[in-house]
């Protein structure tokens, strides 16, 4: 697979999106299929900074956001698994932990 330039630039933030989005992380309301998957990216990292994600694995948040975009270029371009699946189960994960840690 061969990665553009475009597909591994930062995108520029839906604040609308990201909002609304941001209201629900942390339910079984978030439904990924009414982002973008831009706007999926922005969620994704927002997922990783609450967490503290980067601190506590001593990584930089450009990294962070090389390794996101990374991941949603390989994703498959099928019906499930693909990038709105995979931020999905990135987003119930934190549902479990936050679970978890209550």
């Amino acid at each position: 697979m061969t990665l553009t330039s475009s597909a591994m630039e930062w995108p520029k933030r839906n604040e609308e999106a990201f909002q609304r989005g941001k209201r629900v992380l942390q339910s079984l309301e978030c439904d990924a299929l009414s982002f973008s998957s831009d706007d999926l990216l922005h969620l994704t990292l927002e997922i990783f900074l609450e967490q503290e994600f980067p601190k506590k694995v001593n990584v930089s948040e450009e990294k962070l956001k090389k390794f996101i975009l990374c991941v949603r270029s390989c994703m498959f371009d099928n019906p499930y698994h693909n990038w709105f699946h995979a931020f999905d189960v990135t987003q119930v994960e934190l549902l479990f932990r936050i679970i978890v840690e209550n």
